[in-house]
């Protein structure tokens, strides 16, 4: 089956819009601190504004649609990878120069916070579930980026498996509030995808301190420890 190039651009371009808030973000290179906060709260802003007004997309794809109808939605979601890695890496170049004070720092790591844990974890997630380990790899170097690469363990081990039930961390109880859920689904988390990858490993008769585990990340050279399938 053929796609013409441009539906298949346009089905993804809502999606590249939030490309725009990597360029508020460097836009704190020329910009106070306030003006910058103000800059990144409106796009923000204009961002949630235009989801809201386009209305939801009811479209159901085949899900054995041709991965080539797929390219683009591909090319963001890997190329985010580089885009997030590379500002997080230039800002913390820029900041150790001096030039700009605590204040300034604060507010774009805030601002450069929000759109890591709520985009980059989101493309995360979609790559995580590849079968390319490339893919998967990538995913693995967003997470860690906001210091949450155990998500990859207890979500696909555990939340897939036992997702509404009590043996699932992310699984809120009936009625329960945000502030207790958060609370207790963060420490549980990490526990149970440590327990999830030591079950994995035990039921391979190798112990947990395996240097298989990702938790350690110590392999060979032929296996990194993020390439391994689930």
């Amino acid at each position: 089956m053929s796609f013409p190039v441009g539906l298949k651009f346009r089905s993804a371009l809502p999606f590249y819009s939030a490309l725009v808030l990597w360029a508020t973000l460097w836009s704190a290179l020329w910009l106070e601190a306030w003006s910058f906060v103000i800059a990144f709260s409106f796009v923000w802003c204009m961002l949630v504004w235009l989801d809201l007004i386009g209305g939801l997309n009811l479209a159901n794809p085949d899900p054995e649609i041709d991965d080539v109808a797929l390219f683009w939605h591909r090319v963001l979601t890997i190329g985010w990878d580089p885009l997030q890695l590379g500002t997080l890496l230039g800002f913390l170049y820029l900041f150790g120069t001096g030039h700009y004070d605590l204040g300034h720092q604060i507010a774009v790591f805030v601002c450069l916070g929000m759109v890591n844990g709520v985009i980059g974890i989101n493309y995360a997630h979609e790559l995580m579930h590849q079968r390319n380990k490339w893919e998967r790899g990538c995913a693995d170097v967003l997470l860690a980026m906001v210091m949450y690469s155990h998500f990859r363990s207890e979500h696909l081990l555990v939340h897939h498996t036992y997702v509404g039930t009590p043996r699932d961390p992310v699984s809120a109880c009936y009625g329960e509030g945000f502030y207790r859920y958060f609370l207790g689904v963060v420490p549980q988390c990490y526990a149970s995808a440590c327990q999830a990858e030591a079950a994995k490993l035990a039921r391979k008769s190798l112990p947990w301190a395996h240097r298989k585990n990702p938790f350690f990340c110590i392999g060979d050279c032929k296996s990194f420890c993020w390439s391994r399938p689930i």
